[in-house]
């Protein structure tokens, strides 16, 4: 039998050196293996000991997969491949070349299989012939490209075949997600479209805003005088105090002309909230009053009767026990705010209609209404969270984070108003109550005061209930537990100049004001 040449004994000598040296770096091994007895001659110039059947770490498994694909071998799987078996491998490829003899051809063949074997790890020299399968052991086989294209399509059918049922469900969910996207995109340009640019060069605002009397109040060019025989406008002529301060084409409400007329917002900036839009985007007011589910619809839902009664109803605790609640419902109109608790237990002394329900975002309790059909809904905003609420309720979007200065955020409740019932109280309107009826004391006015102005503007004769405060009964008719009247109970309201408004708007007969144990 010829007897291998000293050069390829030399070369699988080194490369067995150069093998056990990149791997003795990251392999311990633990115990001998009888296994790795029959690599002696293989380990006679180191020593290596193997780890019995453990596996090669899981990154070299990937490692010789994409270092053979890249320098030409498409892909290698490996099967129990410990060092101690790459060893026999090499050693049975001597064997086979002593059987097959010495030629330099063959001798040619058998290093770039030895080579293979050894630089696998590492650098293996590219194949020469791809379109050879070479099998050197069951431990590796290396495949062709046109075998690894062909595998590679089938398991990518077999994955798609694998794909879970609601695939498709989720994929209708993203092409819906990306469609509203698109929509709000869409809406949003539209709403920005109706933003006119002003005629003339706009005033500069100044730096301090003027105080809360001086400027105008927005005017209602729409309003419609009533035909009513007897009006609230006849009490101006009977009052001078009420004749100085009441204007009859006030603008209550709201509308797109309030930012889209450049010149309109640009008067509204002169104050910040709740008396303005000073700091205020027009931009983001625009995706308010421009959003095509804010319908804004008329006051009255159709023409206007000739003469209307309307009923304010607090939250007062004198109510409690008042049995008073017929005659609140046989109003036309009837006004609410805060917790109006109607459809209970408390219907015989509050009743249950309600035509108007005014809110802000902390003082929401509309889902306690006995029903939201046909009920307007007033919404005042006071900072900058209410815009963002107001937003997100004609949006259909979550509720944003309500966060105090004290760092805490949480969620308020989400009052589910429907966009096309929905008012919202015009920031000038706020200024002139505040400032001509409570001559800007406290910090705004009461949710009552400002319900109570409302109903002035738009009814003929207004009767209030549960107002003033009357220390003889606690602060709220749905009290468990009598509530004293405090500073802190009222908040940042000035309520004995209200109790004095009520006063005074009674003797002069704007308004009604029912007070217990008192004959009218």
């Amino acid at each position: 039998m010829p007897r291998p040449s000293v050069k390829l004994l030399a070369a699988v000598a080194a490369g067995v050196v150069v093998y056990a040296l990149v791997h003795i770096g990251f392999v311990t091994f633990t115990a001998v293996n009888t296994k790795t007895k029959q690599a002696v001659l293989a380990r006679r110039k180191f020593e290596l000991q193997a780890a019995g059947d453990s596996d090669v770490p899981s990154g070299d498994v990937e490692k010789l997969r994409e270092i053979a694909r890249v320098l030409g071998y498409p892909k290698v799987s490996v099967q129990g491949d410990t060092i101690s078996q790459k060893l026999l491998i090499m050693v049975k490829l001597l064997e086979e070349y002593q059987t097959l003899g010495s030629s330099e051809q063959v001798a040619k063949d058998y290093l770039h299989k030895i080579e293979v074997i050894i630089h696998s790890e590492n650098l293996p020299p590219q194949q020469q012939d791809k379109k050879t399968t070479v099998n050197l052991s069951e431990g590796i086989s290396i495949e062709t490209d046109e075998e690894r294209i062909k595998k590679e399509q089938k398991d990518a059918e077999d994955k798609k075949k694998e794909q879970p049922a609601d695939t498709k469900d989720k994929k209708e969910e993203k092409k819906e997600d990306v469609k509203e996207k698109k929509e709000e995109s869409e809406d949003l340009k539209m709403a920005l479209s109706k933003l006119r640019p002003p005629k003339d060069e706009l005033p500069a605002l100044p730096r301090k805003s003027p105080p809360l009397k001086e400027a105008t109040f927005t005017k209602d060019w729409e309003f419609t005088p009533s035909n009513c025989v007897t009006t609230i406008m006849d009490k101006v002529e009977d009052s001078e105090w009420f004749g100085e301060r009441y204007m009859e084409n006030i603008k209550v409400f709201l509308d797109s002309e309030d930012v889209n007329s450049a010149e309109q917002f640009n008067k509204l900036q002169l104050y910040g909230l709740p008396f303005g839009f000073r700091a205020q985007k027009r931009e983001v007011l625009a995706r308010l009053l421009n959003n095509k589910n804010f319908t804004n619809s008329p006051v009255f839902h159709g023409e206007r009767r000739e003469c209307i009664r309307c009923a304010v109803v607090g939250a007062g605790g004198s109510l409690n026990g008042s049995a008073l609640g017929k005659e609140i419902d046989g109003h036309d109109y009837v006004f609410r705010l805060n917790r109006a608790l109607t459809g209970g237990k408390y219907s015989k002394d509050i009743g249950n209609k309600t035509d108007f329900y005014t809110f802000f975002p902390e003082s929401s309790y509309g889902h306690q209404l006995k029903t939201k059909d046909n009920v307007t809904f007033i919404f005042a905003s006071f900072k900058q969270y209410d815009i963002d609420q107001a937003i997100a309720m004609v949006e259909g979007t979550d509720m944003p984070d309500f966060c105090t200065k004290k760092g805490g955020c949480r969620k308020l409740r989400n009052p589910h108003i429907p966009a096309n019932q929905l008012k919202l109280l015009h920031p000038d309107f706020i200024r002139y109550v505040h400032a001509r009826f409570l001559n800007a004391t406290g910090s705004r006015p009461t949710t009552g005061a400002m319900v109570t102005f409302i109903a002035i503007q738009l009814c003929d004769e207004v009767n209030t209930y549960g107002f003033g405060y009357d220390p003889r009964f606690t602060i709220h008719y749905y009290d468990n537990k009598f509530t004293v009247h405090t500073a802190k109970s009222t908040g940042s309201h000035n309520i004995d100049n209200e109790r004095a408004l009520w006063k005074l708007l009674d003797n002069v007969g704007v308004v009604t004001w029912h007070r217990r144990d008192e004959k009218r």
